[in-house]
C-alpha cells in the first residue's frame, strides 16, 4: 500500500514480513513474522458477559468494546461467534478496535505533538543537565524546526482574529467585509489596509526597505518575528487609553 512512499526502506535482503522505516535518527528495521499468531490469545466468554453487567462504567465498557468496535471498523467478525451471539475477542481484535478508535479522535481534534525532553540521567528532580538536553532537542528536530520558523514567519492569525483583535488601534478603520460571510479575498484586502498602516515596512540604514513584518495569505496573516508582539504590546495600551477615558466619562456621570 505505501510502496511509493519515502520513509519506507526497500531492501532486497529483507525476507517477506520485513520493511524499514526512515526515522529522524535513522533507519529501523521492523518484522512483523507471525504477528497476528502471536495475539490471539481469547478472551475468555463468560468474563466477556460479566464486566458488561457490571455497575462500574470502566469494566462494563471493557466488555461492550468489542461491538463497538465492529460497529466502528465495519469488519465483518463471523469467526470465534458463540452460541449466545457473543464475539469472541483477542488481543489482536481489542488492539484493532482501539487503534480506530485513536485514528477517529485524532481526526476529530487538532493534533498537538507534545517533545518528551529527559532533564538529567540521575532521575532526580529539579535538575536539568543543560549539554544532555540540548542534543535531546538536536536530535529530534526541534533546534532545526524552531531555526526553520523564526527565520521567516513564525505566528500566523485567521484574518477574523486579525480584525477582531487589532481593528481597534487604528482610529477611524472600517472593515468592507463582515466576518463569517465567507468572502476570504475582502477579509484579505480589509487586512492588507490595517496592517498597512499598524506595521509599516520600515527602512534599514542605507535606506533600502527591511523585509515585510507580515504577509496575507487566503485565510491567514503570517508575522515575522516581533511582529505579532508588537501589535499585542500596542493592544494593551490602547485598553489602558480607554479604560481612563471610560472612567473619565462614568465620573461625569456620576457627579
Amino acid at each position: 500500500v505505501n510502496s511509493d512512499s519515502d520513509v519506507l526502506v526497500k531492501d532486497n535482503f529483507y525476507r517477506d514480513y520485513e520493511f524499514g522505516i526512515k526515522h529522524y535518527a535513522g533507519p529501523v528495521t521492523y518484522d512483523a513474522t507471525n504477528f497476528v499468531t502471536k495475539n490471539m490469545d481469547n478472551l475468555p466468554v463468560d468474563l466477556a458477559e460479566f464486566s458488561k453487567k457490571c455497575s462500574n462504567d470502566l469494566v462494563r465498557g471493557l466488555g461492550g468494546e468489542g461491538g463497538e468496535a465492529k460497529k466502528a471498523g465495519g469488519a465483518k467478525a463471523s469467526r470465534g461467534r458463540k452460541s449466545g451471539g457473543l464475539v469472541s475477542h483477542t488481543v489482536w481484535t481489542k488492539f484493532r478496535s482501539q487503534l480506530v478508535s485513536l485514528m477517529t479522535n485524532i481526526g476529530e481534534t487538532r493534533t498537538r505533538y507534545i517533545r518528551c525532553i529527559k532533564p538529567n540521567s540521575q532521575k532526580a528532580p529539579r535538575i536539568m543537565e543543560h549539554l544532555s538536553t540540548v542534543d535531546q532537542l538536536r536530535c529530534a528536530g526541534v533546534v532545526a524546526a524552531v531555526t526553520i520558523s523564526r527565520s521567516a514567519f513564525p505566528n500566523r492569525l485567521e484574518h477574523e482574529q486579525v480584525l477582531d483583535r487589532f481593528s481597534a488601534l487604528l482610529k477611524g478603520y472600517k472593515s468592507e467585509g463582515s466576518v463569517g460571510d465567507g468572502d476570504d479575498l475582502t477579509l484579505q484586502a480589509d487586512v492588507d489596509r490595517l496592517l498597512s498602516k499598524l506595521l509599516p515596512i520600515p527602512f534599514n540604514d542605507d535606506g533600502t526597505q527591511a523585509k515585510v513584518p507580515f504577509v496575507s495569505g487566503k485565510t491567514r496573516t503570517y508575522f515575522r518575528a516581533g511582529s505579532l508582539e508588537h501589535l499585542e504590546n500596542e493592544r494593551v495600551k490602547a485598553f489602558g487609553v480607554y479604560a481612563t477615558v471610560i472612567q473619565a466619562w462614568v465620573r461625569e456621570y456620576q457627579a
